[in-house]
């Protein structure tokens, strides 16, 4: 049989590991209340966070999130290649502009990424400006 000691020890890895699951959670919701505010005060159609190996944070209105995730991780990467290899220095933003539409890729915190979708190109002023000074882990203030 297990020796009580070692089922405490368990019991106590089992609690903590829950409460991590938590905290964590928890985390995700405010990155998640926090996306939207942002979305909502600058009116674009979506975003997320992810960070440069393609991992998704968190997506907010958007259809196949996590391929999104992914082809932003290669343009973000290729990119930073790019402005390396030119001397250009780091890549702090990256915004892509089509016909009917604008990427907008912003660097939030250590490999974190915010990227924000909008079909009305007129929003890419607004959107730089509302990103200068993000500090996407206290949105609110």
């Amino acid at each position: 049989m297990f020796p009580l000691k070692d089922l405490t020890k368990n019991y106590h890895a089992v609690l903590f590991i829950k409460a991590t699951f938590v905290l964590l959670k928890n985390l995700m919701i405010q990155m998640k209340t926090k996306l939207e505010l942002l979305i909502e005060k600058i009116d674009v159609n979506g975003g997320m966070i992810f960070n440069s190996e393609g991992v998704l944070f968190e997506s907010y209105n958007l259809d196949y999130p996590g391929n999104i995730s992914a082809m932003s991780a290669m343009i973000l990467n290729v990119s930073k290649e790019l402005f390396e290899n030119s001397n250009l220095g780091k890549v702090n933003e990256l915004i892509l502009k089509a016909d009917q539409g604008l990427f907008f890729i912003k660097h939030i915190n250590q490999d974190e990424w915010l990227t924000l979708f909008t079909e009305d190109l007129s929003k890419m002023g607004l959107i730089h400006l509302s990103t200068q000074n993000l500090d996407f882990r206290n949105l609110e203030s």
